[in-house]
């Protein structure tokens, strides 16, 4: 169970995603194209230029890692020390701060810990097809023998379906009466219900109960066939082919059977996620062979190395087989599978609602109603969504005729709105059975801690001290964003939401300061964000799921042995050395007073503490950047002088009578976040005197997204600090985080930048 306030964040692109921008987008505005006629300077911010200045050196090494392939031990082992490289570049450059991860907070919940996927990435851990959920609130003591259960079948090598099976029989045997639904509270409607054109995590965590892929993870975190029945892979690690299984149908939100799932329905698929361009496309540019050509352009569909074979690898229209060409080996393509962007679509039914390929490819098309509603698509997964009421409720049903039906013991899963504006009601709704469980915010922790009841034990004590647990902190990264070349001042949607309080000399001056990387690390530094997190969910675990990277320390290790370059001195890292190592080195060689990786409760971390604040060392880095701003002419975002009332060109002059103006929008009307927009405005102007942190309320979360999250370019983004975005891993490599900062990943919007 997840903290109520954090859980529907989103994936940039999302983001956190994933929000709605798109490799096109990013691409189209860095420059004039050789066909266009030229755009005067006044109307043209040099995207290109301010990330060359800010993100150049990270995107070298980036890119210097990303060519290494992982053909084997040896290349994975040193692309990954590479990867660490940049990613302590990355941090350095201060384009953002690291806030937190989802979970270690404490919650409540019926829901039965181990029995779905907890894999780090992809979207599996948002299946519940196979979880058990009581009737009876867990008790904390039973959940830590499941966990211990769950070590002990991890040695042993016990299958999920054991596991599972055996969890069963134990929370039987104490009393607990296992139900066949879950209900639990969301506070944004899904945008689409088209996965494949889609990167917001409000829309997938959705669908992902609606459709299978290739593959998928089970509760042991092990990745098992799916809609494919067996694969193989080539000597060489290039060609990944797999037969579909003959079982599996397409059916309509009727439950009426439509078609077979074919392997051409991963091929249809494959293409109509790079048509839409829905910001997923770039995670398989330069992993598919021929997919980066077809992005561009310069090559058509039959370039891409996606097709139907028959069991000679030959391409067959009635081929029962998809097989996959890599442009080079990829440790981490398995790890893919369980994502989005390789689940099958039939061709047939997506034509039928206005839909086509490649050139012919017009989502705004007035026929085209492809994944508009969940009328609009065809299922293959555990679940229809067979109610969808904006704002109200989702349900999804199990269908009977679903290939892997025995296998559902959630046969209803519910989905109840909450906009969050009712601080107690998660913790009342859960309490009441209206919902299955909640995270426990600042609010919602005191009524645990004050309201009494009984446990399946007969044991009678407060909510808190019989059912209280932690949650486990997930691979997710928080950041709170840095606009580099703000330009809109109001939310895109409504020019009457968000609106700053900034002059135009304000809003230029704002902008230099965000161009000035000491600038930022004053933010960086200044901020406390042990303080920030505790007005969401308390000072006890306020600091559990602060991060201190982007990518999580531990998210891979080394698995040979490999010396690479640290400043000039070579440095050998034995197999088993942790991605976090490198990157603290790095940091440490360049002399920044940061500490992402650490020894935390016996184990090696990036979270859990705040390496990051350092209010001496804020003070330091504004006084750099004043003094090289200070006097320097002023110019708008688009590189014109800024005159005063004289005709005179205006300096720049900050000091604590005339400080920075930034603006961060935050939802005013919820308790929590309120209270989250007020401690980072004391945390920063408690430090900095040359800083004034302007909070800009609106009303709603929604208004809130339309600052940032929805904006549908870097341009559209109304902030200098944002916090709406979260971003998850899609696979299994440093580069699903690293990615989305590249000039056309999804993250460089929330930078202000293409």
């Amino acid at each position: 169970m997840e903290d109520i306030t954090l859980k529907n964040w989103k994936k940039i692109g999302v983001t956190a995603v994933a929000a709605v921008f798109t490799a096109s987008m990013a691409m189209g505005l860095a420059g004039c194209k050789p066909d266009e006629p030229e755009v005067p300077k006044d109307t043209t911010v040099e995207y290109q230029d301010i990330y060359d200045a800010q993100l150049g050196e990270f995107y070298e090494l980036y890119e210097k890692a990303s060519q290494i392939t992982s053909a084997d031990p040896d290349s994975l082992a040193e692309r990954y020390a590479e990867m660490a490289i940049a990613e302590a570049k990355l941090l350095e450059a201060s384009v953002f701060a690291p806030l937190t991860g989802k979970g270690g907070n404490y919650a409540v919940s019926k829901l039965v810990n181990r029995t779905y996927p907890y894999v780090l990435w992809g979207t599996d851990n948002r299946k519940y097809h196979q979880a058990l959920v009581a009737n009876e609130f867990i008790a904390a003591a039973d959940r830590t023998h499941i966990n211990e259960m769950y070590n002990t079948a991890l040695t042993a090598g016990t299958s999920a379906d054991e596991f599972n099976d055996s969890v069963r029989a134990y929370l039987t045997e104490e009393g607990y009466t296992i139900k066949d639904s879950y209900t639990f509270s969301y506070n944004q409607d899904p945008t689409t219900w088209d996965i494949l054109a889609t990167s917001q995590a409000v829309d997938s965590e959705a669908i992902v109960n609606t459709i299978d892929g290739l593959m998928e993870y089970d509760e042991m975190n092990e990745l098992q066939p799916a809609l494919a029945d067996s694969y193989t892979e080539s000597e060489d690690g290039l060609t990944y082919t797999f037969h579909i299984r003959t079982d599996a149908k397409w059916y309509t939100r009727s439950g009426e059977a439509y078609a077979s799932v074919t392997a051409d329905d991963f091929v249809a698929g494959f293409q109509h996620m790079l048509d839409a361009q829905g910001g997923l496309e770039y995670l398989v540019d330069g992993v598919i062979a021929g997919a980066s050509e077809y992005i561009n352009g310069s090559a058509g569909f039959e370039e891409v190395g996606v097709k139907q074979v028959n069991a000679s690898g030959e391409e067959d229209e009635n081929g029962e087989y998809v097989q996959y060409t890599l442009e080079q080996p990829a440790s981490y393509f398995m790890t893919m599978l369980a994502y989005s962007i390789f689940c099958p679509m039939n061709r047939q039914y997506f034509e039928s609602q206005g839909g086509a390929f490649g050139a012919d490819y017009d989502a705004t098309a007035s026929d085209y109603t492809y994944g508009k509603t969940p009328d609009n698509i065809l299922y293959c997964g555990p679940y229809i969504a067979t109610n969808a009421t904006a704002k109200s409720t989702i349900v999804f049903d199990s269908y009977e005729g679903y290939y892997n039906y025995d296998h559902i013991n959630l046969k209803k899963i519910t989905w109840l709105y909450d906009d969050g504006q009712n601080a107690t009601k998660s913790f009342t709704d859960a309490v009441a059975g209206t919902t299955d469980g909640t995270g426990l915010t600042e609010n919602t922790l005191v009524l645990a801690k004050e309201q009494t009841t009984t446990d399946v034990h007969g044991k009678s004590g407060t909510y808190f001290e019989l059912f209280g647990y932690t949650t486990q902190v997930d691979a997710s990264a928080g950041t709170a964003f840095y606009n580099l070349a703000r330009v809109a001042h109001a939310n895109y949607n409504d020019n009457t939401k968000g609106v700053s309080p900034k002059s135009e000399v304000e809003a230029a001056i704002s902008n230099a300061a965000m161009q000035n990387v000491h600038f930022r690390r004053a933010l960086t530094y200044a901020f406390d964000r042990v303080t920030w997190n505790a007005a969401r969910m308390g000072a006890e675990l306020a600091a559990n799921p602060i991060i201190n990277t982007y990518t999580p320390g531990t998210f891979v290790q080394l698995p040979a042995e490999v010396t690479i370059d640290i400043n000039g001195t070579a440095t050998t890292y034995p197999a088993g050395t942790y991605y976090g190592e490198i990157v603290q080195d790095q940091i440490t060689a360049d002399g920044l007073p940061v500490t992402v990786f650490k020894e935390v409760n016996g184990e090696m971390s990036s979270t859990g503490f705040d390496g990051w604040y350092n209010p001496e060392e804020a003070k330091k880095e504004m006084a750099l950047a004043i003094e090289e701003l200070n006097g320097t002419p002023l110019v708008d975002v688009y590189g014109n002088p800024m005159m005063d009332e004289n005709g005179e060109q205006i300096v720049i002059n900050i000091s604590a009578e005339n400080p920075v103006q930034v603006d961060h929008v935050y939802v005013s009307t919820v308790t929590v976040w309120n209270n989250m927009g007020q401690a980072y405005k004391q945390s920063i102007e408690n430090v900095l005197d040359e800083v004034q942190f302007n909070l800009v309320g609106v009303s709603s979360e929604s208004d809130w997204y339309y600052s940032g999250y929805y904006a549908p370019a870097g341009k559209d983004c109304n902030f200098d600090i944002d916090t709406t975005s979260l971003w998850g891993p899609d696979y299994g490599d440093p580069s699903t985080y690293l990615g989305t900062l590249t000039p056309t990943g999804f993250s460089v919007k929330s930078l202000g930048l293409f």
